[in-house]
């Protein structure tokens, strides 16, 4: 197993940089359980429902025993680009997007990426090397025994005292803290938008459409045979993931 890992490098500027293991997995996993989940409607509960369950119980077991994981991170820009790629090469050949439809989601798409890089970059900023003399500060934290600001915690993960600390998310694989939490809250944001735009245009692209609310809205009223063809199904498994990881992503708010 150790000369496995050893040889699992990808090619860098610089020379190959080696990766573990548990951060190549989502690269894999990904793509064959989108291909599982598109053979029928059974495939995709069952997925669903192992992914969910897989999920909660990796989380509490690199917590535990890996808490420097890049997994979690790996999965969100693995689905990012799985995503996008379903999207602009399986839903837009269809004809059914308009320019600007596809332009408004690209931007949104590029407005989270932007949020969320600047929420890893300004991350360390909110970390505490040590309190200013003459500061109103306490003792908040009992792994370095040291003097901290007032809402100074110790985040375990991180092996750091952050500001104003929100919580450790695992899917950015940084803390969210005093300096990146706007940020954050607007990348999650243009996420959210993102997803359930790009869902919405699938499905009413791949299913039967109808117009709602005054004959503006138009949203599916019939998928009952997107898995009468692979990629159709493909594309309808997408839109189904994209509405779930909104879902979750507007809970973190």
């Amino acid at each position: 197993m150790s000369t496995f890992q050893d040889r699992l490098r990808i090619p860098w500027r610089g020379g190959a940089k080696q990766i573990s293991i548990d951060s190549a997995l989502p690269i894999f996993l990904q793509p064959l359980l989108a291909y599982i989940a598109a053979q029928s409607v059974w495939c995709t509960v069952l997925v669903s429902m192992v992914m969910l369950l897989s999920m909660c119980y990796l989380y509490s077991v690199f917590v535990q025993f890996l808490p420097r994981t890049k997994f979690f991170f790996v999965w969100t820009l693995t689905s990012a680009v799985l995503l996008l790629l379903v999207f602009e090469l399986s839903v837009v050949p269809f004809l059914e997007i308009m320019p600007h439809e596809n332009c408004v989601l690209m931007g949104l798409v590029v407005s989270s990426g932007i949020c969320f890089y600047k929420v890893r970059t300004r991350a360390d900023l909110s970390c505490v090397v040590h309190a200013n003399v003459g500061d109103e500060t306490e003792l908040v934290c009992s792994v370095y025994r040291r003097r901290f600001p007032p809402s100074t915690f110790h985040c375990r993960i991180c092996q750091a005292c952050v500001i104003k600390r929100d919580i450790h998310c695992v899917w950015l694989d940084c803390c969210i803290g005093d300096k990146n939490h706007q940020l954050f809250v607007f990348g999650v944001l243009f996420s959210a938008g993102a997803l359930v735009y790009g869902a919405i245009l699938t499905i009413t692209t791949v299913c039967h459409p109808s117009f709602y609310i005054m004959e503006t809205v138009l949203l599916p009223d019939d998928c009952s045979d997107v898995y009468h063809d692979f990629m159709i199904a493909l594309c309808f498994v997408s839109s189904i993931y994209c509405i779930v990881i909104a879902f979750l992503l507007l809970i973190l708010l």
